[in-house]
């Protein structure tokens, strides 16, 4: 996401707490946010929406946590409000694997590329970083723009059906 566009990442206590990735993804500047705890919602909200008002592009993934690829989870549709309260569009991204050494992505070795359930971190980035070659399309889908009367929830929802209609599952 980052070679295409300059942005800010949004992620999970988890990965800042994680050994070395936390330590890489907080000095690449990304917001961090306890996802299961609805009393730091408000300012978490307000800390990304300020940061969208400073003209930053923010990146997350609204699923709020990872998939083996086989499906698209429902949007957790609060991280949707700061870019509603900042009057920002909405830009749905496809992140579609394609092949992993020159073989199409199926549910035989997604696990090379999918990291999700109780994964343990370094074998699945050891294990990815044996690959000679991983091939991702990100589909860029049109913008969704906040109106006057529009919720959080109708954008969220057009979202997730909009990336639903592109994306094909890993199966």
């Amino acid at each position: 996401f980052a070679s295409f566009h300059p942005l800010v990442f949004v992620s999970t206590m988890e990965v800042k707490q994680t050994p070395v990735l936390g330590r890489i993804t907080a000095a690449a500047g990304s917001l961090f946010v306890e996802r299961r705890s609805k009393e730091n919602l408000r300012s978490e909200i307000s800390m990304i929406e300020r940061t969208l008002k400073e003209g930053f592009s923010l990146a997350f993934f609204p699923e709020g946590t990872s998939t083996n690829g086989s499906s698209v989870l429902p949007f957790k549709r609060p991280f949707f409000a700061p870019a509603q309260e900042a009057k920002v569009p909405v830009l749905p991204v496809v992140v579609q694997p394609l092949e992993i050494d020159g073989q199409k992505v199926t549910a035989a070795n997604r696990d090379k590329l999918c990291y999700y359930g109780d994964m343990t971190f370094f074998p699945h980035l050891f294990a990815l970083a044996g690959c000679d070659q991983v091939k991702i399309q990100l589909k860029i889908l049109p913008e969704l723009r906040f109106q006057e009367e529009t919720k959080r929830e109708q954008v969220a929802s057009a979202a997730h059906s909009a990336i639903l209609e592109n994306f094909q599952p890993l199966n």
